[in-house]
Order: structure tokens, then sequence, then C-alpha cells
């Protein structure tokens, strides 16, 4: 009795072993606790289990104070508490179905770490794919091929939303895989992926937006719904397309919320905005729009039809891909595999039914020149064209008709569109130029003061750092500069007799304007700079 009395005393004086005592007992509550809740779930006798379970806390508890090794004694109650468990368990894995059944293997420890790295990659995804009804579409985890794919279109999203970009590019071939974002018309690489990852992230997105990922030639196309947080919901346009020698991946951004701007928000200068208005008055001849691609056609064609009311007139489009959805407007598809003879036969067609007013994507080679040169008595005719400025489309014009009088009587007006970057206003800096070079680009010194340059940092507590309205980009949007040609009789006569030099002088006394002019007097502005003019426009 002395002896039992003096380990007591050993055991409530030590600092260490209460704490042994209370983790065993609290470790015999919760396992007491998951028993009494599943009894319930599985109606077994739940007054017989807590009755067994009482006493084997009491046994360990007993057997813990009056062992007198401490360590035996605690191994020993730690027996007896996981004894009454495993009894338990054993008893309940033979009356629940096997679904139901608990696995005490590591396989159980294996799949709990499994799902919490489930979860919390589905929680910290910064971008989340989307089904049609908005539900999350499963972001892969472990040792899925597809995570690397996933991280890399996640990484590349994410540069895209924050820069406010259009799209992105990825081109994989045998040798290399490249990778691009595009932001305001300037491609940024993106880092590089290896071709295994490039294709898997191609199966990937196609997987799930319904595409078929075993047929990589085939053109296919799909829309997609990603939520990106903070950044938002955006729609993306994925198209596919491959070859023996190469795999094309296009994502473009919300090609939905493309909008169709009028003429005064394009960026044309007030006066060229007064010599198109009168354009507008009438319902002949022809109004060429020409530029590189990429560069705002699609985006002027639209704007120029949005001047006619489609409810007073009959307005038609022939494309190849409908931009732009406009109400009271029949849109016509071309394929993009039709020659010149069945654009021209489906032109004709359309200028049957006498419409008033008629948009043609793309001109594609002379016959089409001139059906639509003869289309013109009663009909308006918006026609596309690949051509660097206004004269280079007139002589295409011209030489595709192949009659030089037909030619300039059939033609109203040409315009040709580039698209400039604006600077940043955050971040843009201002300097100072000499006389000499403002003379060199026709600038009155007397009315420029400074200038300004992109820079894409800010200053911070005296440090620079990246500007967090472009992303150190230093531009921020588009905005387009524009030569227009207008023919007068005057002008149609000039061409018709050959008469270039002429032509250009006389369009020059009715203040036509070259794109440089239209482009320096928004660098005047400053919303923009020599430096960008230089790199859309070229020349030194």
């Amino acid at each position: 009795m002395a002896h039992t009395l003096a380990a007591q005393s050993v055991f409530l004086v030590s600092p260490i072993k209460p704490f042994f005592w209370i983790l065993l007992v609290l470790g015999w509550a919760y396992l007491a606790a998951i028993i009494d809740k599943d009894a319930s779930k599985h109606y077994f006798n739940k007054t017989l289990w807590n009755g067994a379970l009482l006493g084997t806390g009491l046994t360990a508890m007993l057997v813990m104070l009056f062992v007198p090794v401490f360590i035996v004694g605690f191994l020993l109650a730690l027996v007896i508490v996981a004894g009454g468990f495993f009894a338990y368990h054993s008893f309940r894995n033979t009356q629940v179905p096997p679904k139901d059944k608990w696995d005490l293997t590591f396989n159980r420890v294996r799949d709990a770490i499994d799902e919490r790295a489930y979860a919390a990659a589905q929680e910290n995804a910064s971008i989340k794919l989307l089904n049609k009804d908005t539900s999350p579409i499963d972001v892969p985890v472990g040792d899925d091929p597809a995570v690397p794919a996933f991280e890399a279109f996640e990484n590349a999203m994410n540069f895209l939303l924050q820069r406010g970009g259009e799209k992105l590019e990825l081109h994989i071939t045998s040798e290399k895989t490249l990778f691009q974002a595009f932001v305001d018309g300037m491609a940024f690489d993106l880092p590089a992926l290896d071709t295994p990852t490039g294709m898997a992230l191609v199966d990937y997105l196609k997987a799930k937006t319904g595409m078929d990922p075993a047929d990589r030639r085939k053109k296919q196309s799909a829309m997609l719904l990603i939520d990106a947080g903070e950044l938002g919901r955006h729609n993306l346009a994925l198209m596919t397309i491959g070859s023996t020698r190469e795999l094309r991946l296009r994502i473009a951004m919300d090609p939905g919320k493309q909008t169709v701007r009028p003429i005064e928000q394009l960026g044309l200068l007030p006066q060229q905005v007064q010599q198109l208005e009168p354009i507008f008055g009438d319902h002949t001849q022809v109004v060429v729009v020409a530029c590189p691609p990429g560069h705002g056609q699609t985006t002027t064609l639209y704007s120029f039809l949005k001047k006619h009311d489609p409810y007073m007139l009959s307005i038609f489009t022939l494309e190849e891909e409908v931009a732009f959805e406009m109400e009271g407007v029949s849109h016509e598809l071309i394929a993009s595999a039709a020659d010149g003879a069945t654009v021209a036969k489906t032109l004709a067609s359309v200028i049957r039914r006498d419409p008033q007013v008629v948009m043609l994507d793309s001109l594609t080679d002379a016959q089409v020149a001139r059906t639509a040169a003869s289309s013109v008595d009663h009909t308006r005719l918006y026609v596309g064209m690949n051509a660097p400025d206004t004269f280079a489309a007139l002589k295409t014009w011209a030489k595709s008709v192949g009659d030089l009088s037909i030619a300039g009587s059939s033609l109203r007006a040409i315009v040709s569109p580039r698209l400039l970057r604006r600077l940043c206003p955050t971040c843009r800096v201002p300097y100072s130029v000499d006389e000499a070079a403002l003379k060199k680009l026709n600038l009155p010194p007397s009315r420029v003061k400074q200038l300004f340059q992109h820079s894409g940092q800010v200053m911070v507590r005296n440090k620079p750092e990246q500007c967090p309205t472009c992303s150190g980009i230093g531009y921020k949007g588009r905005f387009g500069v524009f030569e227009i040609m207008v023919l007068d009789d005057q002008a149609r006569a000039f061409l018709a007799q050959g008469k270039l030099d002429p032509l250009r002088s006389h369009l020059r006394k009715n203040k036509m304007l070259w794109l440089q002019e239209a482009a320096l007097a928004r660098v005047v502005e400053g919303a923009t700079s020599i430096a960008e003019i230089k790199r859309v426009l070229g020349g030194k």
C-alpha cells in the first residue's frame, strides 16, 4: 500500500506525466465520440458499446495510475484504449456494406492527403474553367499529366488579363513550342513550354470544351467561360488547327464584347470626319478600307455600316466570319476556301436583291473587283483590301478593275487606318525636342513645346517601380489614325488618264493628310510617341 501511494505521489508531482495522462484521456474521448455517432448512424447497440468503451477508458486510467513503471503503464493503457476501438472496428466492418467499411491502412491516410490537396487546388486556382451552367471544372492535381499544362495556361491568362490583352497563340512544331500573348497588337513571349506540355495543353482544352483531342489536323472551334476572380469572368474563343508539321492554338479574349464604334470614336481627326460625312449621304459607288491585317479594317467597315439605318435601308454583309451581329443587317457567309469566281457570283446574287448598302470584307481578285465596280449605280459598297496606304490601294483597285475610267467612276473614297498604341497616362514622360528635329518632322516649333515617350515606371518614395496601370509596358490601349482619299470629278479625270502625280497634288490641295501627318498630330496631343509611329508606319 505504501508503495502504491508513493507511485501516485511521484505521478502527481511529475510535470510531464500528467500531460501524457491528459493526452490519453482526450484520445479516448475523441474515439468514444466517433463510435457513439457511428453506432447511432448504423443502429448498433449504443448502450453496449458505450459501456464497453467506458470500461476500457477506466481500465486504462487505473493501469496508468497503479503500474509502478510509468512508461509501461502508459503503453498498456494505450493498448487497452486502442483495443476497444479495434474491437468496434472489427464488429462494424462485418455489419456495413463494403463501400462504408473503415480502412485503417495507409491508403486512407494517403486518400485524406489527396483530398486536401485536391480541395486546396480548387480553392487556390486563380483561373477556373466553367461549364455552360457556370459550375466549375475540376483543376487537375497530383500526377495528372495535365497539371503542368494547366499551370502554363493559368500563368498565361493572368499575364494577358492583367494587361488587358486580346489573345494567346501557341505554335507547336517538332523543333520548338512558341507561346505568345498579344497586348494591344504587340506579341510578348511567354515562358517556353516543352512539346509534350504544349500538346497536353491543347488536348486538355479540347477535352474540356467538347472538341476532339484525337483529331489534331481538322480546324476546330469552341467557346470557354473562365472565372479569374478579381479580374472577372471572360469568354474565350478557342481555335485549333494542325498539319503534319505543326499544331496551332489560338485563344481570343471576349470576342462578343467587341462593339461597333461610331466613326467619331475611331481616332479620326476633326477635319477627316468632315471629309467623310458627305460620303454617307448617298448610296452609290465603292468605298475601300485598306490596311495590313490587324489594323482595324473590320472595325472601320462596321463603323461605316453603322452610318446607315438598317430599318430604313436594305443592308448586307458578305464575310468569311461575322465579326459583329448588327440588328437589321443581313449577314451572309463566304467559305474561307471560296475562289474569286464564287465570291463574285455571291456578290452578284446579293446585288440582284437591290440592296442600298453592301459590305464585302475582302477584295479577293480582279473578278470580284469588276463585279463590284459594275454594281454601284444604286448600291454603296464598302470593300476591305490588304494594302499599306490609299495610293497602293488605288493602284490595286485600278489594276483589278482593268479600266481606269471605270475604276475612277466607281470609286468614292479610300480610307486607310492604322492602329497605334496609346501612351499610358500614368507613366508617360515629357521631353523637349530641338527646333531642327521638329522642322524635320514638319512640326511648328512655336506650337510644340514638348512631346511624350513611354516609360513603364513610376516613382514611389523616390524609387522607380513598375507602373500599375500598364504593367510596365508604357502603353495602354490603342486608337486609329487614318489616311483618307476622297475622289471628286477632277481626281477621277486624273485617274482615268493615269496621271497619278497630278492626282496626288490635287488631293493635297484638297487638304488630304498622309498617314504620317495624322499620326504626328496625335503625337503632339500626347496620345502616342514617335517611337510608336516608327514601329507601325516605318521610316526614320
